[in-house]
């Protein structure tokens, strides 16, 4: 018989007491346990009783998920999934009453933030108008989108006026498609073999923070959340500092401040007063961010260079770097020797297709001869080599829950506490 999967664990139960000010006397009290069984799960990292989770959560102001296992989670340096896996894994979706699609499942993790997929397209199309009547749109989605062509796939989006776009794609091509844009593939070759590589991933609005908005006035959120600019969002600061715009311009200095926010272009002093007292961030308002958006990106115009630049181990096609979206960079990486002296490590999330047969990863003293279709994740800070003459591969990189303000937190802790983040066993006095 298998073992059962550690659902609630016992491991943050004196982060909870000290967070509470709570001692153990007091805790065992309370959920009227044994101070033998309280002990027992303060001492070791033990499964917890669904009962007991329902009595901790209704005694005090506990999230079920604080008590999440972290075992429940991959926990291993790297997964590799392999193109005889994806065909496996292979279903045909039906859009109306056509075969529309052939999606194949590449790695996946269940901590990392990617949910990528193969998809084949079975619509051929004999034109590139926008409104061909053989497309089957689809309504967008909550998640963020990276594709990768490979062949000759048309994308048919709909843009932020309303109107229906194409864009003819081949092999190298990419894009970024933003939450909730309609879209659809379709095929160009009459073999139909072309297909994509879809890369969907969540950005910071994920299931906990959709829980967390369930539970307030929809109206009034709505109302707070509907800013469309950077003077909307100033209101918005303001409202949550309890200052009056007229006040607030003679704190700063500023006169005719709304229309000054209204401008194009905000001058560089007044975003420095803006960040220093209302705290902005003036990258959420870069225009490749808004909603309904599509950026292209073509084969020839992305930026190439080698990596390192002294060993040239490495030829990097860089497709994209939003650092201000889940700290997302996309780039083809081909290596350029059958030994590499080096690493590839990142504080992000990986994720890395296969595009042809000459690739070696090298883990430690573990070697994997990749072939094309094959599919690897790679924990943040792994380190790990590529090599192979003119083997190439897609590589993502995603900060997920790690962004650069929980990196620069974390940074600020002594070195030696930084176990006690992971799993606390002091008590607060």
């Amino acid at each position: 018989m298998k073992n059962r999967i550690q659902i609630f664990s016992s491991k943050r139960l004196r982060q909870i007491f000290n967070d509470l000010k709570r001692t153990s006397d007091v805790a065992k009290n309370e959920l009227k346990i044994s101070t033998k069984q309280l002990k027992s799960y303060l001492r070791k990292d033990k499964s917890l009783d669904i009962k007991l989770v329902e009595k901790i959560c209704s005694k005090w102001p506990i999230h079920p998920q604080e008590l999440i296992s972290s075992k429940i989670l991959f926990n291993k340096p790297y997964r590799f999934f392999s193109n005889s896996k994806s065909r496996k894994s292979s279903r045909t979706i039906k859009r109306g009453k056509i075969n529309y699609y052939e999606y194949r499942d590449t790695v996946i993790t269940n901590n990392a933030p990617f949910k990528p997929e193969w998809i084949r397209q079975l619509c051929l199309v004999k034109n590139n108008k926008p409104n061909n009547k053989n497309l089957k749109w689809n309504k967008g989605h909550l998640l963020h989108q990276l594709t990768y062509f490979v062949g000759k796939v048309n994308y048919y989006y709909i843009d932020k006026k309303g109107n229906k776009k194409v864009a003819i794609m081949n092999t190298g091509d990419a894009m970024y498609i933003s939450p909730y844009t309609p879209h659809t593939f379709a095929s160009r070759d009459k073999n139909l073999n072309a297909h994509i590589i879809a890369v969907t991933f969540t950005g910071k609005i994920t299931n906990e923070v959709q829980n967390h908005l369930f539970s307030f006035n929809k109206k009034n959120f709505k109302n707070f959340v509907s800013f469309k600019s950077l003077k909307d969002l100033v209101n918005m600061k303001l409202k949550d500092n309890c200052i009056t715009y007229s006040e607030f311009e003679k704190t700063i200095n500023e006169n005719n401040l709304r229309k000054k926010l209204n401008s194009k272009k905000i001058a560089l002093n007044l975003r420095k007063k803006l960040r220093e007292h209302l705290d902005i961030n003036f990258n959420y308002f870069f225009p490749k961010v808004l909603l309904g958006n599509t950026i292209i990106k073509k084969d020839n115009s992305c930026l190439k260079y080698f990596f390192p630049q002294k060993n040239k181990d490495y030829s990097i096609k860089n497709i994209f770097t939003f650092n201000y979206l889940s700290g997302l960079s996309m780039f083809e990486l081909k290596a350029l020797k059958t030994k590499s002296k080096s690493y590839l490590d990142s504080s992000k999330h990986q994720y890395i297709y296969v595009l042809n047969n000459n690739l070696i990863f090298k883990y430690n003293n573990r070697v994997l001869a990749l072939k094309e279709g094959d599919s690897l994740y790679i924990k943040p800070f792994e380190k790990f080599k590529v090599c192979g003459k003119n083997g190439k591969a897609l590589c993502i990189r995603l900060e997920g829950n790690l962004s650069d303000q929980i990196m620069f937190e974390l940074s600020r802790i002594n070195t030696k506490d930084l176990e006690r983040v992971i799993n606390e066993k002091e008590k607060w006095f």
